[in-house]
């Protein structure tokens, strides 16, 4: 080999092997790539059919299977799929056959490099879609997004990397794009959303290499309104024909939708082509309301009450009416095909006429006037007044001459609304009697005395036959005047008549003794009539006395006497008390105990005087603060006249001294603010003062004298002690609480899977980190996630720490960490290769130069 020629062969192995490093270096960062199987979705359920449906196309077969190799694990903190990605914006594609031919996988997929622009071409005829949304979110039409596969692709293959970037000058708009750069096959799938970033995309929106694109039917919703075969598509859910699928309908009402994909679209990923809705009527019938029960006509009598034909409703559309007899008395409500009356289906309603039987009212004859002759029981109705029967009622009677008429209603009728049948009237005999006056009553001879009056027996009268003649007393004191039955004695219609012989008690007037004088001692009520003053009994009065000595005479008249001409038959002589009272001096009062305290004096039981002959003795209080002497009766305490004195014990108020209990010594943490008294410190109530507190914990005790005490010599009644705090600080811990989480896990695991682990971390190992003294702070080393919760206490181990929650869950919510162009860190060798590369580039040249050098030399 020439000098010329190995020169030549050595430039281009120093380019060259750059330039494959370059290229492995994005090679091998696919292997980091999510390359999982989203997994195949289930089929959409097509709706029964109603009767002589279209029938459905010919599902397009599967796509062709994915290779076998095993995927690659997902990169750390991948995003989600879009959940609406953007639909196809362009209208004008063809339009398939109803059923579109079986599609296979293009026989003449070539690998990439110079037949790239092939590939891309057959990509463009397989790429798949995950999913169309029906209602697009705002997209930006200056920028796609592009789906990247390998430099030669094979049938089946899943892109290797998803991105967005600018929309190419020479794109017409019309997506899946194929096209071919510097790595390999790209495929443009739809515009980005406005805001949307490459970090944001999911994989698995691209489509497999040679496979059709899966769109997203619509889905029309049917409106049924009651009644039978009526369900129908309203025109707002029928779908219009797009550049995915076309739309065929049929009825109209329309009762079935026929959505076909067009070429290179399937519905799903067992290659249904074709969707067939068709609208399901569930035959629920129509609720309408029966008419109400017609008004009814029922006269009175019994079983006639019917229906009045202006009272029987019309059939309409959703029911029709039948009646029964004539008159009619039962009319059917029967609902029409689809109808019912209420929820539980009811179609059929019944109304029979009720005949209340009740009878037609007839008034009687009113009750006869009958004749009532003077006397007893002799009341009749003459002939000329008793009513005779008819058609509504018959009339019979009773006794000769008649006492009683019965009147009766006849079936069907009677007499009131309360349904009387039967009327009875029966005289009623006033028994008015005959008057027959009485003899008026006799003059009565009167003797002198008492109680002596008679009647003579020339001036007494005889019996008659209307009235009879009884005495009483002998001589007679009382006649008595009876009438005969049938006869009164007077208009009042009374039947007795009695007078009495009355004895105008005229006495003998007769003079009593004077009053005796009488003797009175002092004091009250003893005044009396000494025996020898008292008189005798005589003839013409009687003397009696009360008391012992005797304080009451009483003078009474015998029978037939009186003491004056008033009639006056007793006289009383009473003692008269002047009342006048005797003096009993009353003690004097006795000294009260009077200790320390308020209102506590009193007397001493041994200082309180005895009831005395002349006076008692009460008090109040125990002890005793009050003695009351009360005057006996009869008696007073002094020459004014009192009757009572009251002692009370008077109390100075002077109070008593209580010690206040010491200050306690209090509790002072290290640290400032934070000094206290603990609780069994706390002095607690006594009868002499309490104790309240201020603060959790307490900071100030309160003493406070209770009533009648204070706490010193000086009189106070309240004394605090109050905690102070030194203020010396605590020692300070230079560690931290620290949570660490392998950074893979944080989100290719559900959350609490993984757990973390604790640990104490000095303060200067975290500062080398970018520590600041901020808690919380992360950084990530060696694929560890380090999450710096707060500062350690002082000794605080990993196994005292309490209230930390580190897991998967609890670090998550953290962003994997990110490179210098603030872009996700995926772990790939794209992060070490092409700085590798790169370098050897340099040192190629650096080789290039110093051979020539060489050379030249």
């Amino acid at each position: 080999m020439s000098h010329s020629s190995r020169l030549t062969w050595r430039r281009k192995i120093g380019l060259a092997l750059p330039v494959v490093l370059l290229a492995s270096s994005a090679f091998s960062a696919t292997a980091f790539a999510d390359d999982a199987d989203p997994g195949t979705p289930a089929s959409d359920t097509v709706q029964t059919p109603a009767p002589d449906p279209t029938p459905q196309a010919d599902p397009a077969p599967k796509p062709a299977p994915k290779p076998a190799d095993k995927p690659d694990p997902k990169p750390a903190g991948e995003p989600a799929a879009d959940p609406t990605p953007q639909a196809d914006p362009t209208p004008d594609a063809k339009t398939p056959d109803a059923t579109p031919a079986k599609q296979e996988p293009p026989a003449d997929a070539v690998p990439a490099g110079e037949a790239a622009p092939k590939g891309a071409q057959s990509l463009k005829k397989s790429s798949r879609v995950a999913s169309l949304a029906a209602a697009p979110t705002a997209v930006d039409t200056n920028k796609w997004v592009v789906c990247k596969y390998s430099a030669t692709p094979q049938t089946g293959e899943k892109a290797q990397t998803i991105i967005i970037n600018a929309v190419d000058k020479g794109f017409n708009g019309v997506f899946p794009h194929p096209f071919n750069d510097a790595q390999g096959a790209s495929v443009a799938i739809r515009y980005a959303n406005e805001g949307e970033r490459s970090n944001q995309l999911s994989i698995n929106e691209c489509p497999v290499y040679g496979g059709p694109t899966v769109v997203t039917p619509p889905s029309p919703q049917p409106t049924d309104p009651c009644g039978p075969g009526n369900a129908f598509f309203p025109a707002a859910q029928v779908p219009a024909t797009t550049n995915q699928w076309t739309v065929a309908t049929v009825g109209s009402p329309v009762t079935q939708i026929t959505v076909t994909a067009k070429a290179g679209f399937v519905f799903d990923a067992q290659g249904t082509t074709v969707k067939v809705y068709n609208a399901v009527d569930s035959g629920a019938p129509c609720v309408v309301t029966p008419p109400a029960k017609p008004k009814q006509t029922d006269p009175c009598g019994p079983n006639n009450a019917y229906f009045a034909d202006a009272d029987i409703p019309a059939s309409t559309a959703s029911y029709t009416v039948t009646t029964e007899g004539d008159p009619v008395t039962k009319v059917t409500i029967t609902a029409t095909a689809g109808n019912v009356f209420d929820a539980q289906g009811t179609t059929v309603v019944d109304y029979t006429v009720t005949d209340s039987g009740a009878p037609c009212v007839v008034t009687p004859p009113a009750k006869p006037e009958q004749t009532d002759p003077c006397g007893l029981d002799n009341a009749f109705f003459p002939a000329a007044v008793i009513p005779a029967s008819n058609a509504s009622y018959t009339v019979t009677t009773e006794g000769d001459p008649v006492t009683k008429i019965t009147v009766t209603a006849k079936a069907g009728t009677v007499f009131d609304e309360q349904g009387t049948t039967e009327v009875v009237y029966t005289v009623t005999d006033s028994g008015e009697p005959c008057v027959v006056p009485a003899p008026g009553a006799p003059a009565p001879t009167d003797p002198c005395g008492p109680d002596n009056a008679y009647y003579a027996g020339n001036v007494i009268p005889s019996d008659t036959s209307a009235y009879t003649v009884s005495t009483k007393g002998d001589p007679v004191t009382e006649i008595t005047i009876t009438s005969t039955p049938g006869n009164v004695l007077n208009d009042q219609g009374d039947t007795t008549v009695t007078y009495t012989a009355v004895d105008s008690g005229e006495a003998c007037v007769v003079g009593p003794p004077a009053q005796p004088e009488q003797t009175d001692p002092c004091g009250l009520d003893n005044a009396y009539f000494p025996a020898s003053v008292i008189p005798e009994s005589t003839d013409e009065f009687t003397v009696s006395t009360e008391g012992d000595p005797v304080t009451k005479i009483t003078i009474t008249a015998t029978e037939g006497n009186v003491f004056d001409e008033q009639g006056t038959t007793e006289v009383v002589y009473t003692v008269e008390d002047s009342g006048e009272p005797c003096v009993v001096p009353a003690p004097t009062a006795p000294a009260p105990v009077d200790p320390c305290g308020p209102n506590n004096a009193f007397f001493a039981d041994e200082a309180i005087p005895s009831d005395a002959e002349g006076y008692t003795v009460a008090t109040e209080g125990d002890p005793v603060t009050k003695i009351t002497i009360t005057a006996k009766p009869g008696y007073v305490l002094n020459g004014q006249g009192d009757t009572e004195v009251s002692y009370t014990a008077t109390d100075s108020g002077e109070p008593c001294v209580v010690p206040a209990p010491a200050a306690p010594a209090p509790t002072d943490p290290c640290g400032p603010d934070n000094a206290y008294f603990a609780t069994d410190a706390i002095p607690g109530d006594t009868e002499g003062y309490t104790v309240t507190t201020e603060g959790d914990p307490v900071t100030k005790i309160t003493i406070t004298a209770t009533e009648g005490n204070v706490l010193d010599e000086q009189g106070n009644t309240e004394v605090s002690y109050t905690a102070i705090d030194s203020g010396v600080p605590c020692a300070v811990d230079a560690r931290a609480v620290v949570c660490s989480v392998k950074v893979g896990t944080v989100a290719a695991r559900p959350a609490g899977t993984i757990p973390g682990t604790i640990s104490i971390v000095d303060v200067a190992t975290l500062i080398a980190h970018g520590f600041a003294g901020v808690f919380p702070f992360t950084y990530v080393e060696n694929g560890v996630q380090y999450e710096v919760v707060r500062a350690a206490t002082e000794g605080e181990t990993a196994a005292d720490v309490t209230g930390v929650s580190c897991d998967v869950e609890s670090a998550s919510h953290h962003n994997p960490p990110k490179d210098a162009a603030g872009l996700p860190n995926t772990g790939g060798p794209a992060g070490w290769l092409v700085p590798v590369g790169v370098g050897l580039v340099l040192a190629g040249a650096a080789l290039m130069l110093i051979r020539r050098r060489g050379e030249t030399a």
